[in-house]
């Protein structure tokens, strides 16, 4: 989110330096950059929020005119720029991870549980706790426990397993209480950051995860995984 949140206001501070309608050639390749780079990412985290989502769409439908409107882009920009904040403060305030435990993902009291049962997700966890170590592994982590998360709801629903990818297969724990209150609650944070977080590492060709991108899911990951293998 720290990449986006610089982008976005390295824009928005280009444009204000403006006239009424621009023109300007670099800044209206920043504005389709801008486009291209974070419009899928922020649809996603924003689906719920009718502000969010109607300033993208704005700035989607216009960053190809010839002149760009400075006063829309301005007020759109700066409404994205406020959900972008909120979602990254609510995110880190609703699950804190513990100083004691930022040298892995999953302990090794979870993974022993894990193993038990199943052997790929235990070595899929083993490796995700490595390249979390490591701290230079950030797009790792995130394909890992997006691996990991889809292979854990698969275990927990044979109804959900059913499903074709991991969207479908949150949607459903969601939408049929498979999950109790509070685990559900911290199937929701991941549906905003491990799903997101491993779609842009898979389809997102210039974005790249960092530390904060894997550690605010961290705590809600390891309250979904405890469900299902402890």
């Amino acid at each position: 989110m720290n990449r986006v949140i610089t982008s976005t206001e390295s824009l928005l501070n280009k444009i204000l330096k403006c006239s009424a309608t621009i023109s300007d050639q670099k800044v209206k390749e920043e504005a389709e950059n801008w486009v291209a780079n974070h419009l899928k990412t922020l649809s996603a985290i924003f689906q719920d929020q009718p502000k969010q989502t109607g300033a993208l769409k704005y700035l989607q439908k216009t960053w190809s005119n010839n002149r760009l409107q400075k006063k829309q882009w301005t007020k759109n920009l700066r409404t994205i720029l406020k959900g972008i904040k909120s979602y990254k403060i609510e995110a880190t305030n609703s699950f804190v991870i513990s100083p004691n435990t930022q040298n892995f993902v999953l302990g090794n009291s979870i993974l022993s549980q894990i193993k038990k049962t199943d052997k790929k997700i235990y070595q899929l966890g083993s490796e995700l706790n490595y390249n979390f170590d490591f701290k230079n592994c950030w797009n790792s982590c995130g394909i890992l426990m997006r691996i990991i998360l889809e292979r854990a709801l698969d275990r927990k629903s044979a109804d959900a397993k059913r499903k074709n990818g991991l969207k479908d297969k949150i949607n459903f724990c969601l939408s049929n209480n498979v999950f109790g209150k509070s685990v559900a609650e911290a199937l929701q944070k991941l549906n905003h950051s491990t799903k997101i977080t491993g779609d842009i590492v898979a389809h997102d060709s210039n974005l790249l995860l960092e530390e904060g991108d894997i550690t605010i899911a961290i705590v809600p990951f390891r309250v979904l995984i405890k469900d299902i293998f402890v």
